[in-house]
């Protein structure tokens, strides 16, 4: 069968093949000569570029310096204080801006070169005069102030009316000093947008668009009714990171990017309202430059979580000429995409091909940026692709593509099966019989080849109980022992895979010991949850059956068995303070709406509570976590169903129908009753039956 060789490249910054160079035969020379006719000596020029086959690429480069771009037009940046030049083969138009701000100056040139304008030229030479450009004075203002820093962002419109992405550069030019500014700019129309800064407050919105052969003076006024205000916090490891990046397309289609110093952890954006139109998302790096460390979309978004993790999400082969290009796409857990806009990463990604017979028929090392590897694949064969990261740390998991190559070309499909949360594919169960903790674990390899499994052991020390290795689809039923002596103090067993994911599944072994149940009718029952942590003891060794439960350990009971979050709070009570054990318990249980304070204001966390009102609480937290279960009219049915309160006559019924609640001998229900702990762990377990 005929084989074919794929050559799947990805532009590499900074880095030229020497093969590349006699396909480069144009050069492109930049003068720039001040209002006295001297040419600019300056020791740093910042430039872009943009071509038909090349992105915006570019920065700042010093006198002396030539710097290989990489790009598929333009190749061999120099610049030797006087004169800026470059290298290209001809094929395509070329906008580019040349730009900067020194003590004496600021110029900001936007032009476009026509291929046909230096077709057949060894070179091409452009001569700019700041005497023959256009002087325009901005002032910026917010809120009738200057106070705080301003920075301007400049795009050019070469079609005023009818903006295009591919035809718009932008310029940075610091206001803080001054809030106004002159600057020598190439004639054309020009869309500003104005960034303010304010402590950590960052306001940015949109000027109006002005025409260099018309305006002289332009105001930017940044009071605008129309800011939507974005509290930005960073979350995790946030000693790490110092910079906050914003990046965005703006509704006319213009690429925004900013950068700023995060110096508290927060910061408060905002964004007038309509400015961006999508592309809206926001870095986290530890350099003050665009290398990605985190990102994410603000538009719902307000914080930027560093324990997100990232996995290839797509791979994307298209051809140009002869050569396959791919493209990747880094996307976290919640769909949240990473734009690698800048990387020192080298050698950062490997690929692996696995036949149908599961053998690895290839493997390569390729940097996620700027190169290209081979491999040799049969047409019209399905592989599958493994793809992992060893080096970016913040690509932690493996992703699997489907591989077809048609006529020379691949297909990456990509199989949803790796990274996925564990924990709800390896459910684990904790019981206690005969002395002796039982912990079963159910593995899962849903992934298409052999994965490897840790059971770790996490107390004082951490230890690898065993070690599994499942083949693709295979289940296996493991279980782990534990006696009472062995377990001096509660114990964290893990089920992890060993290629790096960080989600896995765990369960939390308590040692608690009741010595003070030993033959109670509710033995078996309170010491099963008691090893859960879903109820806890009295005292140190003591779960006290027969007492009364108070209002505040019910709450925390309820709360454990729902696996409640955190609500926001909505009442303080004047009796329970931050310090106590169970106020936590009674903030979710009460800020869900399961259990409410008095009149005063009080909660009375030490009252006993009711069977009747038991059943109001139960029914509130079962629905809230959407169990739908039915109601038959049963409290009629008991002697002394007439003393069942009419707000908790629902709630009895309901307990009632579904085996929550029972009745007492007699053939009554004891409505005003108060509930024991050991009733309490009862209702409990029932509950968790019932979530089952």
């Amino acid at each position: 069968m005929k084989k074919f060789l794929l050559s799947i490249i990805l532009l590499m910054v900074f880095s030229v093949g020497a093969s590349f160079a006699n396909e480069y035969d144009h050069k492109i020379i930049i003068e720039i000569e001040d209002e006295s006719g001297n040419l600019i000596d300056i020791d740093t020029v910042k430039y872009t570029f943009l071509t038909g086959d090349s992105s915006v690429s570019g920065g700042s480069i010093s006198k002396g310096r030539k710097i290989g771009q990489g790009l598929w037009d333009v190749i061999d940046t120099e610049y030797d204080g006087t004169t800026f030049n470059f290298l290209t083969n001809g094929s395509d138009d070329i906008d580019f801006v040349l730009y900067d701000d020194t003590e004496q100056f600021a110029y900001h040139i936007v032009e476009r070169i026509k291929k046909e304008d230096y077709a057949g030229l060894e070179e091409y030479k452009l001569l700019f005069k700041l005497s023959e450009l256009k002087q325009v004075e901005f002032k910026a203002t917010l809120d009738n102030s200057s106070k705080g820093d301003f920075e301007l962002c400049l795009f050019k419109n070469y079609n005023p009316g009818r903006p295009n992405r591919d035809n718009i550069r932008y310029s940075w030019i610091d206001l803080s000093e001054n809030p106004s500014k002159k600057i020598y700019l190439s004639e054309g129309s020009y869309d500003p947008i104005v960034v303010h800064t304010l402590g950590s407050v960052k306001s940015i919105f949109e000027g109006s668009i002005f025409n260099t052969g018309t305006t002289s003076q332009v105001s930017l006024n940044g009071k605008s009714s129309k800011l939507k205000i974005y509290d930005i916090s960073v979350q995790d490891s946030y000693e790490e990171y110092e910079y906050l990046g914003l990046q965005a397309t703006t509704k006319s289609s213009e690429y925004f990017h900013y950068w700023t110093l995060i110096k508290e952890g927060n910061m408060t954006l905002q964004i007038e309202d309509g400015l961006f139109s999508y592309f809206q998302q926001l870095y986290i790096s530890n350099t003050a430059n665009s290398i990605y460390e985190k990102c994410i979309s603000f538009n719902e978004v307000k914080s930027l979580n560093l324990s997100d993790y990232y996995y290839y999400s797509s791979f994307e082969a298209s051809k140009h000429g002869e050569n396959i290009f791919l493209d990747t796409e880094l996307t976290d857990m919640n769909g949240n995409v990473l734009t690698p806009i800048g990387t020192d990463f080298e050698n950062d990604v490997i690929m692996e091909i696995y036949d149908s017979k599961d053998e690895l028929v290839g493997k390569q090392v390729f940097s996620s940026y700027w190169t290209y590897f081979k491999i040799e694949l049969d047409n019209n064969i399905s592989y599958t692709a493994k793809v992992y990261s060893k080096v970016d740390p913040h690509v932690v998991t493996i992703s699997y593509f489907d591989v077809l190559v048609v006529d020379g070309l691949p297909t990456f499909d990509y199989l949803n099966i790796e990274n996925i949360d564990i924990s709800q594919t390896h459910p684990m169960t904790v019981d206690f019989f005969d002395n002796q903790y039982i912990v079963k674990a159910t593995l899962t390899n849903e992934s298409p080849k052999s994965r490897e499994y840790k059971v770790i052991a996490k107390g004082a020390e951490e230890t690898v109980l065993d070690t599994y290795v499942l083949k693709s689809g295979e289940v296996k039923e493991k279980y782990f022992t534990f006696t009472r002596e062995e377990l001096a103090k509660d114990l964290e067993l893990i089920v992890a895979v060993t290629v790096g994911e960080s989600l896995y599944n765990s369960i939390i072994i308590s040692s608690a010991n009741a010595s003070d149940i030993e033959g109670h009718w509710a033995n078996k029952t309170i010491n099963s949850l008691l090893i859960k942590n879903i109820i806890f003891n009295r005292g140190e060794n003591e779960f006290c059956p027969n007492d009364y439960i108070s209002r505040a350990e019910f709450s925390a009971f309820l709360s454990l068995a729902l696996e409640l979050e955190d609500g926001e709070i909505v009442k303080n009570f004047i009796d329970m303070n931050e310090s106590s054990a169970l106020y936590n318990f009674v903030v979710k249980a009460s800020s869900n709406g399961l259990i409410s304070g008095y009149p005063d204001g009080s909660f009375k966390p030490d009252y006993n509570i009711k069977r009747q009102d038991l059943a109001i609480v139960i029914k509130k937290g079962l629905e809230l976590k959407g169990l739908s279960l039915p109601v038959e009219s049963k409290s009629s049915n008991f002697l002394d169903g007439n003393q069942v309160d009419q707000y908790a006559m629902n709630g009895v019924d309901y307990c009632v129908t579904n085996n929550i609640l029972s009745g007492k001998p007699g053939g009554l229900f004891d409505p005003q009753a108060f509930l024991t702990r050991a009733e309490a762990a009862v209702v409990i377990n029932k509950i968790i039956e019932l979530l089952k």
